[in-house]
């Protein structure tokens, strides 16, 4: 029997996603195909207060970069007057906006404070409390197999960006689902340590469960193969959300970029930077290109876009320092 487990990002994903994809969220709460470990609830539940905490701040974020760009202009002989009204104005624009964000603010605080006013929290404990979910609990034996397999260098690791995790999340879910699972599995999951290392965890899965298990990017994918019939403007939609979230991560990673600042500071670049950064990064679109590709849409070499690529960078690294400076700067003043 065919199972679907989703990798604990997953789930946290459709906070972070920029439309709601209802139809992926209703299918999957009434799916009777999921498998999930403790493991996973855990972690869900301790970040999902995160998340909304992160979207509140975006939306505070976003409220002052515009109020603390009105500033009020100085008096100017025979125009003061007239000045002195267009400050008025001004005022009272900014009071404007500022209440225009109270409500979605509000509701984003009743999700944290009151779990039934959380959809997705609603969607997944659906998943949990259906009866046909297999839980997989907690057991010593596939922790200790965890901390052997981080300790040795094994895959899948919790580690990122080369920086050592003090957590062995991942290790003990791989583990968890060794130890425990009975079927093959479709794992849902954008984590590199699991589709980077596909092979190997495939083999290690067969061998030891005598099952197979698949490793697919999408919950849409997993539905679809489970004859779930997902529409294709939520498959395409899903897609696109996902990879413009993961051409994101990678460029705040590269340069603390966040996505609302994204469109404004690529426009201090040339248009040769801003274009050569959109097509590699696929910006837009969700499309990657290679350095050929670009190479060839523009005429030169892969080392001559390089260059232009790691110039672009370097700059966005150090507008984005300065932006962040000037943003702590005027966050102190007040209209």
């Amino acid at each position: 029997m065919l199972k679907i487990f989703i990798d604990t990002n997953k789930y946290l994903d459709f906070y972070r996603y920029k439309e709601e994809n209802k139809e992926i969220l209703d299918k999957l709460s009434s799916s009777n195909n999921l498998i999930i470990t403790e493991q996973v609830i855990r972690e869900f539940k301790r970040n999902r207060v995160t998340e909304l905490k992160g979207l509140f701040d975006k939306v505070e974020s976003k409220e002052k970069q515009i109020t603390n760009n009105m500033f009020n202009l100085e008096p100017l002989g025979i125009f003061t007057e007239k000045i002195t009204e267009l400050n008025k104005d001004n005022a009272k624009l900014v009071s404007k906006i500022k209440e225009s964000y109270i409500p979605l603010k509000n509701e984003i605080e009743k999700m944290i404070n009151d779990e039934n006013k959380d959809i997705v929290l609603s969607m997944f404990n659906k998943i949990i409390e259906n009866s046909h979910t297999i839980i997989i609990k907690d057991n010593d034996f596939a922790y200790n197999e965890a901390i052997k397999r981080n300790n040795l260098g094994g895959v899948p690791r919790s580690d990122k960006g080369g920086y050592k995790s003090l957590t062995i999340c991942d290790e003990y879910i791989w583990e968890s689902l060794l130890c425990n699972s009975k079927y093959d599995v479709l794992f849902v999951t954008r984590d590199d340590t699991y589709l980077n290392n596909e092979k190997i965890l495939c083999e290690e899965y067969k061998n030891k469960t005598r099952k197979t298990i698949k490793f697919v990017k999408y919950a849409s994918t997993a539905l679809n193969e489970l004859g779930e019939n997902i529409s294709e403007e939520a498959v395409e939609k899903e897609q696109q959300e996902q990879e413009e979230l993961l051409t994101f991560n990678k460029l705040y990673d590269l340069v603390g970029v966040d996505d609302e600042r994204l469109d404004a500071i690529l426009l201090t670049l040339t248009d040769r930077e801003e274009k050569v950064l959109r097509l590699r990064f696929g910006i837009g679109d969700g499309k990657p290109r290679t350095l050929k590709e670009i190479a060839e849409e523009f005429g030169v070499t892969p080392k001559a876009i390089l260059r232009i690529e790691s110039k672009a960078l370097m700059k966005l690294r150090n507008r984005s320092r300065r932006a962040n400076v000037k943003d702590d700067f005027f966050s102190n003043f007040s209209i």
